[in-house]
């Protein structure tokens, strides 16, 4: 690293000590950019290398014809998650949500995979776990809660829901496909016969959601590097998620205990199993939709080696074989 400008840029040079293969780039620009800028310079061939997870924008890059696009799937999930323990001001627990019928019914109430396909297209996939349909930890014999708006109905009767009670859903990312998102999900609610509010939280958004708490239910993203990190929100230990989920010590903690001690693949994939199917059977998160992830090549200046992976993970890029044309 031979040059750093805070929040500007940063260059890197071929290291002459190093014991491996040489790379036959000598130096890289690794700049700091903001989302509205990358398109721009993207049109003004300004960047070789770059990932990205707005789909929108890559059809954008892609109209110049010097950019190649190649799609990677990560652990990047959207959720809802729901408020158990109701606002901060108010002791004791959300009763409005308590009852697991009424949180069936909202979720076969959502069609997720035409709201992916709609409003995500090419770049959502609907899935019925926190783990992604296509990674093969997914446990495929867990409630699917596929789109079924009469049973959701019913579901809704049985619980004995006030439906003149408005539920509260919170969001907090702000682009235009969320907005559609959360008034998709707001309709499809309305249809079963219930009323719902929307808010966008905007400020300290920690304090916000695991604090105050003022809201039945929220649109939240994870990304995630592990299963311990996809299924420790459930653990006791886990404070922040436990102000807001309330907490099973006797159900969660030795499972989630358990993988985070196991190593033999066969027996974590029982674990993960058995995971999945509490997740399903709690519905404290509700699982929509898994997110492609894309790494953007200038074609016209940079040969890679071909491997794409998570760029917000270390992995073998073999950059040693990368060439400027």
């Amino acid at each position: 690293m031979t040059e750093v400008v805070p929040n500007n840029y940063a260059i890197m040079e071929i290291n002459p000590d190093f014991y491996g293969d040489k790379p036959q780039i000598e130096k890289i620009m690794l700049q700091t950019i903001t989302d509205d800028q990358i398109v721009t310079k993207a049109q003004a061939q300004e960047l070789d290398y770059y990932s990205i997870m707005d789909l929108n924008q890559v059809n954008e890059i892609e109209k110049t014809g010097n950019y190649d696009a190649h799609e990677v799937d990560i652990f990047f999930i959207r959720y809802l998650m729901a408020n158990m323990d109701g606002p901060a001001n108010i002791q004791g627990k959300n009763e409005k949500i308590a009852d697991i019928r009424l949180r069936q019914a909202l979720f076969y109430a959502i069609d997720r995979q035409t709201m992916a396909d709609q409003l995500y297209p090419g770049q959502a996939t609907a899935i019925q776990t926190k783990v992604p349909n296509a990674l093969p930890e997914f446990n495929k014999n867990t409630e699917a809660y596929a789109f079924d708006p009469e049973k959701a109905k019913q579901l809704l009767k049985d619980s004995g829901y006030d439906v003149s009670v408005p539920l509260r859903l919170a969001y907090y990312y702000s682009d235009q496909a969320t907005i559609d998102l959360i008034d998709t999900i707001k309709y499809y609610w309305e249809q079963i016969g219930l009323k719902v509010e929307t808010t966008m939280l905007q400020g300290n958004l920690v304090e916000l959601i695991y604090t105050t708490r003022d809201y039945d239910f929220i649109y939240a993203g994870l990304s995630a590097m592990a299963m311990e990190e996809v299924y420790g929100i459930f653990h006791s230990d886990n404070a922040t998620a436990s102000a807001v989920m309330g907490n099973n010590k006797d159900a969660w903690d030795p499972t989630v205990d358990e993988l985070r001690r196991e190593a033999d693949p066969a027996k974590r994939q029982e674990i993960l199993n058995k995971l999945q199917e509490m997740e399903a059977e709690y519905l404290w998160q509700m699982p929509l939709f898994a997110m492609k992830q894309y790494v953007i090549v200038n074609k016209n200046r940079l040969d890679t080696a071909g491997i794409y992976g998570n760029e917000w993970t270390n992995y073998d890029r073999k950059i040693a074989e990368w060439k400027m044309k």
